[in-house]
């Protein structure tokens, strides 16, 4: 009963936090307040974390009190106004566009084409209006579903969002029975102040993704690959990042995950293909601005941006995950093991280390796989993108180091750590021996 009242007590008090948090009228002039309130929560987080970890509760109290708590913070923050992220307002729009029985990939917002569905309330929020939309076409279906059910609402739309991100605690915490381990360990998802915040309070897509992701990851678990492949297509035309996973998750020769997921992909851009290679949208536009093809966004580069062209960078990216699923591809798992889970979180770590996106956001998927097998490196690095933020948000931090020193740098050495802990490295180590002496040379 302690432990329970302790979780409980933990969850109050994190909840005040995101209350206090949705009350502040805006966040980019709350810059200081709101990261305290960020760190504050964080370290609730991993308290509960650690309890649910090394004293959990009574299982079935317990799971009532994880997922009252993730309703209950994603409910405080529901009818505050995103100001971290306008985001939201495209979302919102395409939905508009298509109920009016037009293409979102033909028109930008600012197109004369489409004067007449213009507002005060969504269309000024718009950003990027002269450029055509970047959402994929999963996400399209879902922004014209939500456009149907709660038109122009943003409290509406960040309902749903809310309403799925629980269901993704949900199917995680079957996905944790299934593989062995506790489902009290959704709360390594429920409860992160990423998520909650990112999603409940700015209205991210993201959990349209996240569901389909960990969906995905069951299937594997109960070993359905034609399912996987469906539900993993899905996740990876709501936003694309979730394709990586096909390198974790794919035996070799299982060809039926594959078919599924190209079939899924090629269905679910049918019905917008009338534009033709248009159909790609801002996409390539977006990895010009975000510096994806000039080198800027990457951490790891900056060092050797005087001896290395851009592109021989993102080569050598593209090759260091190649290995990886070479890796992978050559040691299947058994069926229904949870090495899938610390595979994909593995390969989704690297990835990200190595791309270092600049939006906190795109890092919220790390969290349910994390939730099989909890290790400081991926939590670290949900917990710590939110410095992100004062970079772009405070002037006077334009001459300081970071943000990504802060946030990719102790986690590379936590992750370091937690692999030479696991022999990782004295695996590797013969490998390269026996190499050497194959080496003629």
């Amino acid at each position: 009963m302690k432990r329970l009242l302790l979780l409980i007590a933990l969850g109050v008090a994190e909840g005040v936090l995101f209350f206090l948090i949705g009350r502040l009228d805006n966040l980019v002039r709350a810059t200081v307040p709101f990261l305290l309130g960020w760190g504050v929560a964080v370290a609730l987080y991993t308290l509960a974390v650690l309890l649910v970890l090394r004293w959990p509760p009574p299982q079935r109290a317990g799971l009532a009190v994880v997922f009252l708590g993730a309703v209950f913070f994603r409910a405080l923050l529901l009818p505050a106004f995103p100001t971290s992220s306008d985001d939201m307002f495209r979302y919102i729009w395409d939905g508009r566009v298509q109920a009016h029985g037009i293409n979102p990939y033909y028109y930008p917002p600012a197109a004369p084409e489409l004067v007449a569905l213009r507002d005060e309330a969504v269309w000024p929020f718009i950003n990027r209006k002269q450029v055509p939309t970047i959402y994929p076409p999963a996400a399209q279906l879902a922004f014209l579903a939500l456009w149907r059910v709660v038109p122009d609402s943003v409290v509406g739309t960040k309902a749903a969002f809310a309403l799925v991100d629980v269901a993704v605690g949900a199917v995680l915490a079957r996905a944790l029975v299934w593989a062995g381990r506790s489902p009290l360990l959704a709360l390594i998802y429920l409860w992160h102040p990423l998520p909650v915040i990112e999603f409940a309070h700015a209205g991210h897509l993201d959990p349209l993704a996240i569901l389909p992701l960990v969906a995905a990851l069951a299937a594997r678990l109960r070993e359905r690959p034609a399912l996987s492949g469906v539900l993993l297509g899905l996740a990876t035309l709501v936003k694309f990042y979730p394709a990586v996973l096909l390198g974790a998750w794919w035996r070799w020769r299982e060809w039926r995950l594959l078919l599924a997921f190209g079939a899924t992909v090629l269905l679910l851009y049918l019905p917008y293909l009338g534009v033709g290679a248009a159909v790609i949208g801002f996409l390539p536009g977006y990895f010009g601005e975000e510096e994806y093809t000039t080198g800027g966004r990457y951490f790891f580069y900056r060092p050797l941006a005087g001896v290395l062209p851009p592109a021989a960078f993102v080569v050598l990216v593209v090759g260091v995950l190649a290995v990886l699923i070479a890796w992978c591809l050559r040691r299947p798992l058994p069926v229904g093991s949870p090495a899938f889970a610390t595979r994909g979180l593995t390969l989704v770590l690297v990835a990200l280390l190595l791309v270092t996106p600049s939006f906190p956001w795109y890092y919220a998927w790390l969290l349910p796989l994390a939730a099989f097998q909890p290790r400081p490196a991926p939590l670290y690095l949900a917990g710590a993108v939110v410095l992100a933020y004062p970079w772009w948000w405070l002037p006077e931090l334009t001459s300081v180091p970071g943000p990504q020193l802060w946030i990719v740098g102790p986690t590379l050495a936590l992750a370091l750590a937690s692999w030479w802990r696991a022999g990782v490295f004295a695996r590797l180590w013969p490998l390269a021996a026996r190499a050497r002496l194959r080496d003629p040379a």
